[in-house]
């Protein structure tokens, strides 16, 4: 576990360097995840490798009745909050040897993407990207196969259009984290709802049930329940015996 977080690239002082400083740090890290030695991003020789059609991003098969195929390539999706979904997203991307770039959040979440199955050292983790993160994302864009954007807002469609454009060239799936990306493909939205294993003040949690819907433009809205856990695997599997509901919120 601790020589696979060691491989994370250290990228924690970019928000300090200047912007041709910027720009090669983030090549060098991506060259590393890569194993790429030859000065170059990957550009547009994204392929499947497993993850998926050349036009998706593979997800969970508990979460594909949610997806046309996967995360689409090329395209922007959404989703309300860090959580369960995205690191299970992250771990199914990197299993199937998939390039990721995580920007604007914790590092936190990795121990969770092994935990699931995930290769970390296919990250690739910006946790401040300065005062242009978006120049940033467009960058990583170029040389991974998903982007994980975590910022305190959308931008606006002005500069949300070049990203899209870029996305479109490389064959990148970016996934935002928030609410009010301009054309976002899918809009993903999970919560919890109960907690399998735990009685009242005794017990062991085997597993943690979400509910997650998916909707888009011109798509109907789709939803599952998923568990997370010892009693996972099933999309709206049957509760068991004991289980602590969670309220949702109206």
């Amino acid at each position: 576990m601790t020589a696979a977080v060691h491989e994370l690239p250290d990228l924690s002082q970019l928000a300090t360097l200047g912007k041709t400083d910027r720009i090669a740090a983030l090549r060098r890290s991506m060259r590393k995840v890569e194993g790429r030695d030859d000065g170059s991003l990957a550009g547009s020789e994204h392929h499947s490798d497993g993850g998926g059609s050349e036009r998706y991003i593979a997800v969970p098969a508990e979460l594909q009745v949610l997806f046309d195929g996967g995360l689409a390539r090329g395209a922007v999706s959404s989703i309300d909050s860090a959580g369960a979904v995205v690191v299970a997203l992250i771990a199914e991307a990197t299993k199937a040897s998939l390039q990721v770039a995580v920007v604007g959040t914790a590092q936190c979440g990795m121990l969770s993407v092994v935990e699931q199955g995930g290769d970390i050292s296919r990250v690739v983790v910006v946790e401040n990207p300065g005062e242009e993160p978006l120049e940033v994302v467009g960058l990583l864009a170029d040389g991974a196969d998903l982007v994980v954007v975590d910022l305190p807002q959308a931008p606006p469609p002005s500069l949300a259009r070049p990203i899209m454009a870029r996305l479109r060239k490389s064959g990148c799936a970016l996934l935002f984290v928030g609410k009010g990306w301009p054309g976002a493909s899918v809009r993903i939205s999970s919560e919890l709802v109960a907690v399998h294993g735990l009685g009242r003040g005794h017990g062991r949690i085997r597993g943690i049930e979400y509910h997650v819907s998916a909707e888009g433009s011109g798509r109907p809205r789709r939803q599952v329940q998923w568990v997370v856990g010892e009693s996972g695997g099933a999309v709206g599997a049957s509760r068991g015996a004991e289980i602590l509901e969670f309220k949702r919120a109206q």
